[in-house]
Formats: structure tokens, sequence, C-alpha cells
């Protein structure tokens, strides 16, 4: 599916740095690889194990033997969001995965000093407009288009939908929320499985609260309207995907991966608040299940400049909740989320 190359000595949770060593400091691609987003090496179960059970539970060994992600942070990442944005410790999310030849498995542990909200309990409601939530976007084929998106709040209500493209570019959801079975826009995630637990506290109050979310995501799901290319897991493949917790209605977005993108009136890169940007995702690498060394996909050096150029290399749709209709132009990126769309959009 992808061209590979450059494996690395490091750990799993891969923010390039380590891997960087093995290039010269005046390599051309340094740059480019500088503004690289995380990846993480998913390790697959054994091959003769059954799926895993999905109850919530992160203490099983399937879980308990596989590393954790680093801790989510501003969706901004650090050198562009302020610095009281970030988590502190009681804040804390992190987030593993796993895979077979049926799922891709998502387990993650959010701990709050501030109340977790869960309200809405009907499927496919737009839980990050009210509840605490905790996202999944994944993009197989790495083309930006029908990428598929799976929210829960703490409840275990799940809103899944897929974009046919970003919404930034004129695209729109698909999900049986806005469409019924056979019309044009109907997409459901049929084999999706899931399941929370609370751990401390209680939902709803003032104290806060600690859970886990457990995820399995059937691949038949993930893969539908991608390309032939977008192939299942396999070692050594790499699927474009990131985590996003939503808190407070939106005002808190925290990330696996920082959402790092071309800003053409600052040329320069820049964090900025919108998780439909699929380019600037990070990536799960499939691997074995005694693990391997990360892999680096290759095309990364090709879609961007290094981040001393001057000359914008990449124009972008750029939308407004104020604005008229969207157009292709270079510009300051708005930092409204946009992830409903509304009448106005």
């Amino acid at each position: 599916m992808f061209s590979l190359a450059v494996a690395s000595s490091s750990s799993s949770l891969l923010p390039n740095a380590a891997s960087q060593a093995t290039m010269s400091a005046d390599s051309p691609f340094t740059p480019h690889w500088k503004l690289a987003p995380r990846q993480y090496v998913a390790r697959r179960l054994a091959v003769d194990s059954s799926p895993l059970t999905i109850d919530g539970d992160l203490e099983k060994p399937e879980w308990a033997e596989v590393e954790w992600s680093v801790p989510f942070g501003d969706i901004r990442g650090v050198a562009d969001a302020p610095t009281e944005s970030q988590p502190i410790d009681k804040q804390q999310t992190r987030m593993k995965m796993r895979w077979d030849d049926e799922y891709l498995y998502v387990a993650a542990h959010l701990a709050s000093d501030f109340p977790v909200h869960a309200s809405f309990t009907k499927h496919n409601e737009p839980i990050f407009t009210e509840d605490s939530d905790f996202e999944v976007f994944v993009d197989p084929g790495g083309t930006t288009h029908a990428y598929k998106d799976l929210e829960v709040n703490a409840l275990n209500t799940v809103w899944n939908l897929m974009l046919n493209r970003p919404y930034g570019d004129d695209g729109s959801e698909h999900s049986a929320r806005i469409a019924k079975l056979g019309e044009q826009k109907y997409w459901e995630a049929e084999g999706v499985r899931s399941a929370v637990k609370v751990l401390k506290g209680k939902l709803n109050d003032k104290g806060g609260a600690e859970w886990t979310v457990e995820i399995a995501l059937r691949h038949e799901d993930t893969l539908h309207g991608q390309p032939a290319f977008a192939a299942r897991p396999a070692v050594g493949g790499l699927w474009r995907i990131n985590f996003s917790r939503v808190e407070k209605k939106g005002d808190i977005n925290w990330v696996w991966s920082p959402q790092v993108v071309w800003d053409a009136n600052r040329t320069k890169h820049a964090g900025i608040v919108g998780m439909h940007l699929p380019d600037a995702w990070g990536w799960v690498q499939f691997a074995p299940a005694e693990g391997a060394a990360p892999l680096r996909d290759v095309t990364w050096p090709a879609r961007l400049r290094p981040s001393t150029s001057t000359t914008p290399s990449t124009c972008i749709w750029v939308r407004r909740a104020t604005s008229p209709p969207p157009s292709r132009r270079c510009g300051r990126i708005s930092t409204t989320r946009s992830h409903l769309p509304s009448s106005s959009q």
C-alpha cells in the first residue's frame, strides 16, 4: 500500500525524533521530518487468538502487554497553543491500538478533574455538541476522501459517520443520522463494537471522573468507499489516523497528534483547531504480535515544503461560520471548530 523505508530502533511511540538520528543534519528532508505527525506501532493479536472481548476492561492481558501512547495535548500543539490550554496530569488522555484480520482495536483512558458530561443516549446523536467525548478518525488510503469518524461518550452512545471529503473542501456527512437506508448519504458502521467503564468518580459530577473506552472497528466498515489500493491491515502497512477528546462543548480539544498545517499568511506550518484535515493526522503502523521498529511513510516529504520556505506550498479550502460559501484560496486558516455542518455552511 505504501512505500516504506528508514526503519528506526526507537519505541513504538514515534514522534520521529529518534529516527532523525539516522539522517545527516544537512539533509534536505530534515525540515520535513521535523513536521511529521506521530506514529503508533500497533501489535497484532496472536494469530490463533479469538477477537477481543469488548467490555471496557483495559487490564486484560492483550492490552496490558502493549504500550500506551504519549499523553494527548492541545490540538494546536506545544508551539502554537497557549500554555494554559494544555491538560494537566489529572486530565490525562492516552490510547493503545491492536489489530487482527477483522478489526482495529482501540483502547483509551480518560481522566478528568471537571465534570464528565454524559447526556446523549440515542445512537448517532451529535455527541460533541454537549457531552464529553472520545473520537477516532481513520483514513486507510490517505486520500482525505471517504474517511471515517467515530465518537463515543461515557454512556457508550456512539455517533459514526463517513465524510466524502473534508467539510472545508465542501464535503458532507454520510450517516444514518441524516439519511435512510438506500439514500445516497446513508452510511452505518454495522460491525463496530464499543464499551465504556467508569473507574472512579461519577458522571456529571463536579468532582470529575476517570473512564475507559474500548472500540473494535471492523475493517469492512472502515474501508467502505476507499480506493482499491487502501488495503486491509497487513504487517508493514500504514493507515492515517488520529484521536480527539472534546470537552466543554468544544471549548477543549485535546488530540494525540497535533493538527499542524501550512498557514500561507504567516508562511509557516502552524497548529490549528480543526480535526477535519486528514493530511495532518498521524499513522498507525501494523506490526506482528512481537512488535516492530517504526517505519516511515517515505511519501511524507513530497507533501510539504521545508518549514523555512517563504513560498506557500498548499492552497486549502477555508471555511468560517460567518463567511459565504467556501472558496479555494491561500489564506489564514479559521480556528473555529468546523465539525457538524449547519445551514450556514
